[in-house]
């Protein structure tokens, strides 16, 4: 069974880089930053994030990002993928659920409403990597995929979509 979808953006179904790639991208710059940005989508996220959508509802899809809010955001409207901004959870919601802990240590606490054991998280980064948002969604290692970063070079990638969808089919079960 599955709860809830969280997809990782950056490396995972995105590679954003500050020259510009001579490839199908979407080109933005953020508020407050002097930098043109230049992102290129991986081929099939739209078609990951709407078979992530048919098998729990939309309302059960994420972004779950380190980035910025105001990144995220601009990622989602560039690619068009939908996601209503309650749906992106970012680096500054994130941070909100760190806590301090004895002697200068901090650690991360469950975002209610959000947190539960049969979430699945999407990820580039090796899980250890990934304390806060593993953490912030109640998830243990077997509701992780990690995958194999994505730098922008579109080719034959059917793993991926493959391994993906695979991966979601398995857990939904």
């Amino acid at each position: 069974m599955i709860n809830k979808i969280f997809w990782d953006i950056d490396e995972c179904l995105i590679h954003t880089m500050l020259s510009n790639p001579k490839q199908e991208h979407i080109q933005f710059i953020l508020e407050n930053d002097n930098n043109t940005y230049y992102t290129v989508i991986r081929p099939c996220a739209q078609k990951l994030i709407d078979f992530s959508r048919e098998l729990v509802g939309k309302d059960n899809v994420y972004i779950l990002t380190t980035s910025t809010t105001a990144y995220a955001n601009t990622i989602n409207q560039g690619a068009e993928w939908g996601f209503e901004r309650d749906h992106i959870i970012a680096r500054e919601e994130i941070k909100r659920h760190l806590i301090p802990t004895a002697y200068g240590g901090s650690a991360y606490i469950e975002k209610e409403g959000i947190a539960h054991k049969d979430n699945v998280l999407i990820d580039n980064l090796p899980y250890r990597e990934n304390t806060g948002k593993t953490t912030l969604i109640g998830i243990l290692e077997d509701r992780y995929l990690k995958v194999k970063d994505y730098w922008g070079v579109n080719g034959i990638e059917n793993w991926f979509e493959e391994d993906v969808i695979e991966f979601l089919n398995e857990k939904a079960v």
